[in-house]
């Protein structure tokens, strides 16, 4: 056992005041007890912060370590949004960066209950897209990965003028008569060959599209080209992520 120093001791009583009072919130509980297991303000009397628990509270290590964790999915979205333990216990199974959406959700239904969270949570879950490889596409890359239309939109267009041209080459059309339809139609090859290589095909091995501001093999988008994919991308980070292949996000 180890003295505490006096600061640490009116700190401690300080906080064991908000847990006894208890449970009025759940946060302040789970605030408390993590500045006394972190600070270990615990150790005069007890060996470990599962004894403390045990023996002060007549709580559980795994009761101890549920409170915990509802504070820190609390603060994990807008101070309010989640009042309960059973709310914030629910919410801890959506990964944090779906937490807000799913709460947004949970509200089109009404009072947000721990009952709605887990029902949007399985809603959004049903919502998750895939990339051509069957990987989840994380939020952070998402914005890029909706932006595949707009690739297409100009591949449909250049498809269009090479069917125009090659028409006008094979009907001998004199409109066209100075026309080299050679150069123009391998110019448009070009374009569209250039253009298709921009066209979003995978979630980045590398980053895992989750970091894509530091990722110098996406350039920040998260996302791929099937070229890079196929010929560039880290062939070690491809075949860790084929091997887990999990469908969720991370």
């Amino acid at each position: 056992m180890n003295k505490l120093e006096l600061s640490e001791g009116v700190r401690l009583l300080k906080l064991e005041k908000i847990i006894s009072r208890g449970k009025l919130s759940f946060i302040e509980v789970g605030e408390a007890l993590e500045e006394i297991r972190d600070k270990k303000l615990y150790r005069a009397k007890y060996d470990t912060f599962e004894e403390y628990c045990l023996k002060k509270w007549g709580w559980t290590s795994s009761y101890g370590r549920r409170l915990l964790n509802a504070n820190k999915v609390a603060k994990s979205v807008p101070m309010g949004t989640v009042s309960t333990e059973r709310q914030a216990r629910a919410l801890a199974k959506v990964e944090p960066e779906n937490r807000a959406s799913v709460i947004e959700k949970a509200k089109e239904s009404g009072a947000v209950t721990a009952k709605s969270i887990t029902a949007a949570a399985k809603t959004a879950e049903s919502t998750i897209e895939l990339d051509n490889e069957g990987f989840p596409v994380p939020r952070q890359s998402m914005q890029y990965w909706k932006r595949r239309d707009e690739i297409q939109a100009l591949l449909n267009a250049l498809s269009e003028i090479r069917g125009r041209v090659t028409a006008a080459q094979t009907n001998k059309d004199l409109l066209w008569w100075e026309v080299n339809f050679s150069a123009v139609l391998a110019d448009i090859g070009n374009a569209y060959s250039g253009i298709k290589r921009t066209m979003p095909y995978a979630v980045c091995p590398k980053c895992q599209g989750k970091l894509p501001d530091t990722c110098r093999d996406c350039g920040g988008r998260g996302v791929v080209s099937k070229l890079f994919y196929d010929q560039y991308a880290d062939v070690k980070a491809k075949k860790m992520r084929s091997a887990a292949r999990v469908y969720e996000i991370d």
